[in-house]
């Protein structure tokens, strides 16, 4: 397959993980492109093995997605109303 989808362990959201992963130079996709109904959002991101013809590369980009997993995500700022 030339993608898969990740599902992802609390308390990560496809968003965070996607923001954190771009600051690191790794571009993943949420699953919110793909959706029919604009429901709830899984907590799932889409990696593209195809699109880096460089696999040391390839390892290296789900090596830093292994990494921030591994991490709590980012605190969430509160709004104060």
């Amino acid at each position: 397959s030339l993608h898969i989808w990740l599902a992802l362990p609390e308390p990560w959201r496809a968003e965070e993980l996607q923001q954190q992963a771009r600051q690191e130079g790794v571009a993943i996709t949420t699953a919110q492109p793909f959706l029919v109904e604009q429901s709830a959002m899984p907590r799932r991101v889409r990696i593209s093995l195809g699109a880096e013809p460089d696999l040391a590369r390839l390892a290296s980009g789900l090596d830093v997605l292994s990494q921030l997993l591994g991490e709590a995500p980012p605190p969430m700022l509160e709004i104060a109303y």
